[in-house]
């Protein structure tokens, strides 16, 4: 299987670390790695590639079996978007704990599998189905036109 692991511009450490250790000789599982501000991951039998950042990350979703990803707005809602299969874990690393808020919209919704414990990624992975996922659909929101009819 071929993943993707993307941590956006920040620094998700513990994730990539958890990664790294579970599939360190796996020959099934294949990392590509975009690990932002953290630190580079050591190479291993499991990690294809590895990267700080790459603009328009989004279009190599296509290339991936699965993508796991932080609970970046931006990231999760593009996935969502792109109807592109993906594992979402909360970034709690971080100061504030705002991803933590999308991860529980994307349980409630089931939009996507969320692994809240680091610690648990490798379950999710190796047990990941889509039955159980709905998709997602964007809701267009315009309101330019009430606004203006509403000051004039």
């Amino acid at each position: 299987m071929n993943i993707l692991v993307t941590v956006g511009t920040g620094s998700f450490d513990t994730l990539i670390s958890s990664l790294e250790e579970k599939f360190r000789n796996s020959v099934d599982i294949k990392l590509t790695i975009q690990y932002g501000s953290g630190n580079r991951p050591s190479a291993s039998n499991s990690i294809h590639d590895m990267f700080d950042f790459k603009k328009n990350i989004d279009e190599l979703f296509y290339e991936f079996d699965l993508v796991i990803c932080h609970c970046g707005a931006g990231t999760v809602f593009s996935l969502l978007e792109k109807n592109i299969p993906f594992i979402a874990v909360p970034n709690l690393e971080r100061v504030d704990k705002h991803q933590v808020e999308l991860a529980k919209y994307l349980d409630e919704m089931s939009y996507s599998i969320v692994c809240f414990d680091v610690n648990d990624i490798s379950n999710s992975i190796l047990n990941y189905k889509t039955e159980n996922i709905k998709k997602y659909q964007k809701t267009l929101f315009f309101m330019a036109d009430d606004i203006l009819d509403y000051l004039l």
